[in-house]
């Protein structure tokens, strides 16, 4: 599985997200159901019975009797009703971007796991390399302690540091499952391997700090500032929902009634109707809900300022961590060579009787050590890089292809 499949998967079967798009199934149906207060309402209501009466002149009659009616009312006008149409449209479109930025934050958080996955296995095989490295200096050691050319505390120091490399693999290899696991339960399914991703992707870092105006297309394309604004804007719509208790609404109606009774003297009767309804004193329910409307388009006001907000500190870090890791790399990589020609003259320094062996074991535990902090600060630099593609609301699926494929011409692209 490579990268972007991962993120696809996910898309697929991760069971949140399977979730969200059910309850939005749910949420779209609120706009035919506005559009349904609009619309002719047309009922029939009909009854058959039995029944005991008496009047004036007799008592104790019994008859049957059957009445029906048809009942037609077609709105003319309802301001609440009609803006309850844009409410629902509002409501809907708020909620289709949240359930894009659940896809969106799911998708990044699937390839930051793969991420951890692919840091994990290099961690492991690090570790296996040295400890594989260190039985052959076990078994070196054992042979020069046995024509004298070494202690008996020189092999008790070995095995107690082989000893701690056992223990630390075996720790590497828990961390490794359980960012394994991690993976698994985000995209859904069960998976054989991970594909790794291009050694060099670090260097992408020179391709980022080309621009400077990362922030205002993060402004423009964030989803996470595109759901804040259309929240607010379903806000603001509720607003006139609310409203629209103070205006008149306007009926037409068109009734027919049929009976076959001793209760009515009127066999057939047929008309059509206006009626106004003018609503004039609720108990100040109107006021309140007009007011605990406004109150919500406040928050939603405050809440786009503190997205914006941020979404800007959040560039910032990201910056800081992929600028930051960049110059770790390099520099890590200068000490993987110092490191390297340390472990070369205190390996020579032994053979010559200059250095001891834990001269030797303090060299490759410095080598293997710069191995492992140089890669966790390559992977964290590509956690960043998918960060800020996230956050400038460059994150699509086939956009994430596109960079992993031509990560220039697709940075290129968007400015």
């Amino acid at each position: 599985m490579s990268l972007v499949e991962a993120y696809q998967v996910a898309l697929g079967y991760n069971q949140s997200l399977l979730s969200k798009q059910s309850r939005l199934d749910s949420d779209r149906e609120a706009i035919d159901q506005a559009w349904s207060q609009v619309l002719p309402d047309l009922s029939v209501s009909g009854h058959v019975g039995y029944g005991e009466y008496s009047t004036d002149y007799v008592s104790g009659e019994t008859d049957n009797f059957k009445r029906g009616s048809v009942n037609l009312a077609q709105p003319v006008f309802s301001y609440q009703r009609f803006q309850g149409i844009n409410k629902a449209n509002e409501s809907v479109a708020s909620a289709e971007l949240e359930f894009k930025k659940a896809q969106l934050t799911t998708g990044l958080q699937a390839i930051e796991a793969y991420i951890d996955v692919l840091e994990s296995n290099t961690m492991v095989e690090i570790s296996k390399q040295e400890v594989a490295d260190h039985e052959i200096k076990m078994k070196r050691l054992e042979a020069m302690l046995g024509r004298g050319m070494a202690t008996k505390m020189d092999m008790l120091e070995t095995q107690s540091k082989y000893d701690e490399l056992k223990a630390n693999l075996s720790a590497e290899e828990t961390q490794a499952q359980v960012t394994r696991k991690r993976l698994e339960q985000l995209v859904g399914v069960k998976f054989d391997q991970v594909m790794p991703v291009p050694e060099d992707m670090w260097q992408r870092t020179e391709l980022w700090l080309k621009r400077s105006n990362w922030l205002d297309d993060a402004q423009v394309h964030s989803i996470l500032i595109l759901a804040a604004k259309q929240a607010l804007r379903e806000a603001q719509s509720d607003v006139e929902v609310q409203k629209g208790e103070y205006w008149p609404e306007v009926t037409a109606r068109a009734e027919y009634y049929g009976a076959e009774s001793y209760e009515n003297s009127i066999k057939e009767n047929a008309k059509v109707l206006v009626e106004m309804r003018m609503p004039i004193y609720q108990g100040g329910r109107t006021n309140s809900r007009v007011s605990a409307a406004r109150s919500r388009v406040q928050s939603a006001q405050h809440n786009v300022e503190d997205q914006l907000y941020f979404v800007e500190v959040k560039m910032e870090e990201s910056f800081s961590n992929l600028t930051g890791s960049y110059e770790n790399i390099q520099a890590f990589k200068k000490s993987l060579v110092s490191a390297d020609a340390y472990l070369a003259a205190a390996e020579k320094g032994l053979m010559y009787g200059l250095r001891g062996v834990f001269d030797v074991l303090e060299a490759k535990t410095r080598l293997y050590n710069t191995q492992r902090k140089l890669n966790a600060e390559i992977y964290k630099n590509l956690k960043s890089q998918f960060e800020l593609l996230y956050l400038v609301g460059r994150f699509e699926p086939d956009q994430v292809a596109s960079y992993m494929k031509q990560p220039e011409a697709f940075l290129e692209s968007l400015g």
